[in-house]
C-alpha cells in the first residue's frame, strides 16, 4: 500500500513537471518562422511628372501570415520613379542610379576608366588643335578679319569644353567614381558654357559668310572690331542664361550621384531646351551653308562657265563644315532623344551609347583645325609660319610623290634628282599659294 501511494505521488509529480517544461517554452519566433510579403504597390503619383527622376511611396501587404508566424519589415517605404519624360529619353538620373549602385563601391574600376577615357582621349587631341587655331588666329593678322575672328572664339569654347573632359577622368582613376550634382556643377560649369555657345558660333559664322556674299560692300566698311564683339556677346549672353536654368535645375537635384561629365548636367526643363534650341541651330547653321554653296555656284557660272580651282576648294569646305556638323551634332541630338526612348538597353548599355555620341560631337570639334589647314590657303601658311615642321612634313611628302614619277626627263637636262627637287620645291610652293 505505501508503495502505491509513493508510485501515485511520483507520477503526479513527473506529469507536474513535464507540463511545467512546456509551459516555460517560449513560443515560435518570427525567426523561425516568418510570412510572405505580397509585391510592393504604389500608393502616390511620382513627385516628378517629365524630365526628371522622382520619388514615390510604395506599400506592401503580407499575404501569408499564420498564428506565431508574421510577416518581418515595414508595409510602407518610399523609392525612386521613373516617370515618362515627355517624348524625351529616360532621365540620365534614373540610369545614373543604377550605373551608381553597379560602381559605387568598386573603386578604380577598369571599366569606367576604358568608357571615360576614350571620351577623354579624343578631348584632349581636339583641345591641342583648338588651341592651335586660337594661337594662329592670333598671331597672323592676315586672318582677322571678322569670319576668322568667329572661327577663333569657336575654337576657343570648344577647347574650354574639351578641358571639362579631365574631371571625369580623374574621378574615375582616382577610384571616387561618382560625385554630387551640384559639385559636379561647379566642376563643369566653365566647361557647360563653353559647349553651350558652340552651336551659336557656328551659325555666327554661317550669317557672316552669307552677308559678306550678299552685301560685300556693306560688310567691308564694318569695324571688325566692334562688328566681332557684338556678335560674340550675343552669343555669350545665351551661354549665360542657359546656365541659370541649368542652376535651377540642378537645384532639384543637388545630391544626385554623378561621373561628371558635361552631360551629366542636363536635367529637367535644362535638357528640354538646351537640346531643342541646338538642334534647331544646327538646321538654320545647314541651310544657311547650303545658300552659300547656291550662291557662289551661280556667281562661279555667271563669270566662268568651268569651275576654278578657288572656287571648288570654298565648295569643299563648306561640305565638310556642314558634314561634320551633322556628324557632331545633329548625329548626337536624333540619337540621343529621338532613337534611344524606342530602343531597350541595360543601364550600362546606355551610358556607354551616352559616352559614344560625345565622342562623335569630340570628332567634330577635333576636325576644325585639319579642315581649314587642308582648304585654306591663308590657314596653311599660318600654321607652317609658326609650326615649321607641317611644312617640312607636306614638302617630303610632295617630294616623294614627285620621286615616284617615271623619268621621263631628256638627257640634255641635269640630273633626274636634281629635276626632281626643283619640280617638287615648286609643286609646293604652288600649294602653299592655292
Amino acid at each position: 500500500m505505501l508503495v502505491t501511494v509513493i508510485l501515485t505521488q511520483n507520477s503526479s509529480l513527473a506529469i507536474f513537471l513535464f507540463f511545467l517544461h512546456f509551459s516555460t517554452v517560449p513560443a515560435q519566433t518570427s525567426d523561425e518562422c516568418e510570412g510572405t510579403w505580397g509585391r510592393w504597390l504604389s500608393s502616390s503619383p511620382c513627385t516628378e511628372k517629365c524630365g526628371n527622376c522622382g520619388t514615390q511611396s510604395l506599400v506592401r501587404s503580407c499575404i501569408n501570415e499564420t498564428i506565431g508566424c508574421p510577416c518581418i519589415g515595414n508595409t510602407a517605404t518610399t523609392a525612386t520613379c521613373n516617370p515618362t519624360p515627355c517624348a524625351f529619353p529616360q532621365p540620365s538620373c534614373c540610369n545614373s542610379f543604377t550605373v551608381y549602385n553597379m560602381s559605387k563601391d568598386a573603386g578604380v574600376s577598369p571599366t569606367l576608366i576604358l568608357i571615360v577615357g576614350s571620351r577623354w582621349s579624343i578631348g584632349m587631341v581636339a583641345s591641342f588643335f583648338n588651341a592651335s587655331l586660337v594661337y594662329v588666329t592670333i598671331k597672323n593678322r592676315s586672318i582677322h578679319n571678322p569670319c576668322n575672328i568667329f572661327l577663333a572664339f569657336n575654337a576657343l569654347y570648344c577647347f574650354v569644353y574639351e578641358l571639362g573632359h579631365n574631371a571625369s577622368m580623374f574621378i574615375v582613376l582616382t577610384g571616387i567614381n561618382f560625385i554630387e550634382l551640384q559639385q559636379c556643377f561647379y566642376l563643369q560649369s566653365v566647361s557647360l558654357f563653353g559647349i553651350l555657345i558652340v552651336p551659336w558660333l557656328a551659325l555666327a559664322i554661317g550669317v557672316d559668310r552669307l552677308v559678306s556674299i550678299i552685301f560685300p560692300i556693306w560688310a567691308n566698311k564694318q569695324n571688325v572690331f566692334t562688328y566681332s564683339s557684338i556678335v560674340v556677346s550675343i552669343c555669350s549672353s545665351y551661354g549665360l542664361v542657359m546656365l541659370w536654368i541649368y542652376c535651377r535645375a540642378i537645384r532639384r537635384v543637388p545630391d544626385l550621384p554623378t561621373i561628371c561629365g558635361t552631360s551629366d548636367l542636363a536635367q529637367s526643363e535644362a535638357m528640354i531646351i538646351s537640346s531643342t534650341i541646338s538642334a534647331v541651330i544646327c538646321v538654320l547653321t545647314i541651310v544657311i551653308y547650303l545658300i552659300v554653296w547656291f550662291i557662289l555656284r551661280i556667281k562661279t557660272f555667271d563669270k566662268v562657265q568651268a569651275s576654278s580651282p578657288s572656287s571648288n576648294r570654298i565648295f569643299k569646305s563648306l561640305m565638310m563644315l556642314v558634314g561634320m556638323e551633322v556628324f557632331g551634332w545633329l548625329l548626337n541630338i536624333v540619337t540621343r532623344y529621338l532613337v534611344v526612348p524606342n530602343i531597350q538597353l541595360t543601364p550600362m548599355q546606355g551610358y556607354i551609347l551616352s559616352t559614344c555620341l560625345t565622342c562623335f560631337t569630340n570628332f567634330a570639334m577635333l576636325s576644325n583645325a585639319p579642315i581649314l589647314y587642308t582648304f585654306s590657303r591663308d590657314y596653311r601658311r599660318a600654321f607652317q609660319a609658326h609650326f615649321t615642321m607641317l611644312g617640312k612634313v607636306e614638302e617630303s611628302m610632295v617630294l616623294k610623290s614627285v620621286r615616284s614619277m617615271p623619268p621621263e626627263i631628256s638627257k640634255n637636262n641635269n640630273s633626274f634628282t636634281n629635276v626632281q627637287s626643283r619640280l617638287a620645291k615648286r609643286l609646293f610652293r604652288n600649294r602653299g599659294s592655292a
